[in-house]
């Protein structure tokens, strides 16, 4: 699981990573960790604080607290033996993705990343989401 020049997150876990005595049981140095996870309470100190305004949505708050951990050396994992129950998520349309860009260029701002890989995705993205919604293409 990356995090691109761009800021976009890419979560992408080897293919037969769920399958058993197929794959490694964990994966480690990854560069972020979705948001069921677990950490040593000391871990917090390192963390960056993303605060967003009271009331809005916090995208991409696992990035900001788990990357800002990846840069100062910690080894992030995930276990394929822990099971973790999560709440259904919205699939990400168009809508949610305009929402997402304000986290997602504060992700380059924070981390350090290309602004213009960052103009460029957003670019790209754009004329993706409008192209899925113009031939209401469901993924």
């Amino acid at each position: 699981m990356s995090v691109l020049k761009s800021g976009r997150i890419i979560p992408l876990l080897p293919k037969d990573f769920l399958t058993l005595n197929k794959s490694p049981k964990i994966l480690d140095n990854l560069e972020w960790v979705c948001s069921t996870i677990i950490y040593e309470k000391s871990a917090i100190k390192d963390a960056y604080k993303y605060n967003p305004k009271i009331g809005e949505k916090a995208y991409y708050e696992d990035v900001f607290f788990s990357h800002s951990l990846y840069k100062k050396k910690y080894n992030l994992l995930i276990d394929r033996s822990v099971i973790a129950y999560h709440p259904k998520t919205e699939i990400t349309d168009i809508n949610i993705y305009f929402k997402t860009i304000k986290s997602q260029k504060k992700i380059i701002e924070v981390f350090k990343k290309s602004k213009i890989f960052f103009y460029l995705d957003v670019l790209l993205f754009t004329v993706l989401f409008l192209f899925l919604k113009t031939f209401n293409i469901k993924r």
